[in-house]
């Protein structure tokens, strides 16, 4: 195993030559020994999944999307069949024995060819609907994640979940940059504007936007279902019902919950308001079963159809009863922004679209990347595939 400080491979026995593991070189201890954890999982996997879970270290990640990248990892390994050449050796073994040379060399040429397709370079096969940790969150945070940053030390651009903190901060930064109400900034924050409002479900994923910056580039303000940012929330949601083009982007795990909050948000401590424009830019089933996602599954459920409409299909609401969930959190930060982005993009395309009068956007449902529903105020964009 190549130390992570130093580059220089150490052995096992080089590992283990002292009272705990460390480098030959450098003496800089090892957070996890592959020849002995359960997941041969190593201090060079660790640290790449760091790497690519921030983009080189340029973006803020929460600590579940760093344990989605590990599992990610984990589920990619192929492992090889030995049972066919260890059978050839053995009748290999026993023709030479039995002095039927000519039948050991046959087998021999044999085993050349299996050995030779066995080393060759293959395309890995793309994973077919969705997939499941190999350990819970729990292990990963108390046996990984903690270990590592006991040994290495913290890591840079990993946000400390919401809610563990005292207080949830929030950027509270209007359009020209200048804090809103409560942040120390203007007492008139009412008056800002903004163009875009994203809503999640969850605070950890509005945190991790706004520490990306996602707010500044897009000129959006970010809030969430159960208490983000806080204190500044309502003066938001005063803020954002003065504009009557306002459009509200419902971003969301792959959940019951989830999948029917883009229709909560015509309540009216939200956007009651049927001219404000309300996207479901969440996450689906769908997208989890064809993208291969990483998702968990649960006690089954029953669907509540008779208190709420859905634009779900048969397929997934059945995915879902099945206890199945998947969150927001398996996609690395750039590649979540990026479908945010691309979903803010194709909105646009429905400017000129038919509204009839209780709000609905109507909209083609066939080759296009909108879902439409007859039953909901909201429509969807497929924007994660």
């Amino acid at each position: 195993m190549k130390c992570i400080h130093c580059s220089t491979e150490n052995t096992y026995k080089d590992r283990k030559s002292g009272s705990s593991p460390r480098c030959k070189k450098c003496h800089h201890p090892f957070a996890f020994e592959p020849k002995t954890d359960a997941l041969t999982i190593s201090d060079t996997l660790f640290e790449k999944a760091i790497k690519d879970v921030s983009a080189d270290g340029t973006l803020a990640f929460s600590a579940k999307q760093l344990w989605y990248e590990v599992n990610r990892r984990l589920l990619a390994r192929k492992t090889l069949s030995c049972g066919a050449p260890v059978l050839i050796l053995a009748l290999i073994g026993a023709g030479l024995i039995a002095g039927n040379r000519h039948a050991g060399i046959g087998l021999l040429g044999m085993f050349t060819l299996i050995a030779v397709a066995a080393v060759a370079p293959k395309r890995p096969k793309k994973p077919t609907g969705p997939r499941y940790p190999m350990m819970p969150f729990e292990t990963f945070e108390r046996t990984y994640l903690n270990k590592w940053i006991a040994v290495h030390g913290a890591i840079p651009k990993l946000l400390v979940p919401a809610s563990r903190k005292v207080n949830v901060p929030w950027a509270g930064y209007a359009p020209d940059g200048s804090q809103l109400a409560g942040h120390g900034g203007t007492p008139d924050a009412a008056a800002y504007s903004f163009d875009r409002a994203l809503i999640t479900d969850h605070a950890d994923i509005a945190e991790m936007l706004v520490a990306n910056h996602f707010h500044f580039e897009n000129n959006c303000a970010i809030l969430s279902v159960d208490g983000y940012p806080g204190g500044t929330t309502d003066t938001i949601k005063t803020m954002l019902n003065r504009n009557p083009n306002l459009k509200v982007f419902a971003l969301h795990n792959a959940t019951i919950a989830g999948c029917v909050m883009a229709r909560m948000m015509r309540q009216n401590n939200w956007f009651p308001n049927p001219s404000v424009r309300i996207i479901d830019l969440g996450l689906r089933p769908l997208h989890v079963i064809k993208g291969s996602l990483i998702a968990e599954q649960r006690s089954p459920v029953k669907f509540p159809v008779g208190q709420t409409s859905t634009s779900l299909s048969p397929e997934e609401i059945a995915w879902l009863e099945l206890g199945n969930t998947a969150e927001l959190h398996a996609l690395r930060p750039n590649k979540l922004m990026r479908a945010i982005y691309q979903g803010f993009a194709r909105a646009g395309q429905t400017d000129n679209a038919q509204v009839d009068d209780d709000g609905i956007i109507l909209v083609d449902s066939g080759p296009s990347i909108w879902i439409y529903d007859s039953g909901m105020d909201v429509y969807a964009s497929d924007s994660f595939g």
